[in-house]
This record gives structure tokens, sequence and C-alpha cells, in this order.
């Protein structure tokens, strides 16, 4: 016969795992990626944004997403022009943290360049200077967010 319990007691016996929940969250592994802002320093485009660390950065083209997933590439013809990720043990849920500038990887911040795997080239495709182009950041289980931004 199974024991029943009160919501009260079931609650102090969680405890231990509502707590562990609730850091996981706050540490920023299960929260939304804030939409991006962009600048620009000595004519390159720096990404900035206020969430935390994320998994992926994504330029592309304004009408292309970036994949999902996180170990998903960008479909057969089309191109990235930039594709970072956060790869590995240490790099997980600490990931990619502002400020980013195109086409620079550091790799104290776990920035992996998947850029020639995802129809680019290593380092970043030079971007069009006057040309609008689509910022695409994943954060670790929260939804993607996305900005578009014309290159300095």
């Amino acid at each position: 016969m199974k024991q029943r319990i009160s919501a009260f007691a079931w609650a102090r016996r969680s405890a231990p795992l509502a707590s562990a929940l609730f850091v996981v969250a706050v540490a920023g592994c299960i929260c939304p990626v804030e939409a991006p802002v962009i600048t620009s320093v000595d004519k390159l485009a720096v990404f900035s944004w206020a969430s935390g660390a994320v998994a992926r950065i994504c330029v592309t083209d304004t009408d292309v997403e970036c994949p999902p997933g996180k170990d998903d590439k960008m479909p057969a013809g089309v191109r990235a022009y930039w594709f970072i990720s956060a790869r590995g043990a240490p790099c997980f849920p600490n990931g990619i943290r502002p400020p980013v500038t195109y086409g620079v990887t550091q790799a104290n911040n776990c920035m992996i360049d998947e850029t020639a795997d995802n129809g680019g080239v290593l380092g970043g495709v030079p971007l069009e200077s006057g040309k609008t182009y689509r910022l695409g950041l994943a954060g670790f289980g929260g939804g993607p967010a996305y900005q578009t931004f014309v290159a300095p």
C-alpha cells in the first residue's frame, strides 16, 4: 500500500531538488536569450546581450534562421557568414559571454569557429558594409533571439 503524504510534506522532502533546479535556472542554463544589441568598433560589428551566456552565435542572411539543435548544421546550399559554438564540459553553462566581435574567437570564452562546416570560411565571411544581416543567439535550453543589423 502506497503511503500518501501531504503537499507540505512533499515540498519539504523535495526542497533540495527544487533548490537545485532554481540554481540551474539562475545560472543561465534554461533562460531565454534577450535581444542582442549591435554596435561597431573600428568598422567591426560587436554583439552584446544582457541574459548571460549563449551556446551559439550565428550570422546569416536576413531570411535564414540558425539551426535549432546544438549539433545541427546549416542546410545544404545555405551559408552562415559566421557560426560560433560553445562546446565541451568547461563551456557549460558558462558558454559564450558578451561582448563578442564579429570574426574574432577567444579560446578563453569557449568560442569554437564552425563557420567552415556551415557553408562559410574559417574566421567568418567578410561582411559587406551597408548590407543587412541577421544575428542569431541560442541559449542553453532557452529560445533563440534574433536581431537584424547593418554591417558597419
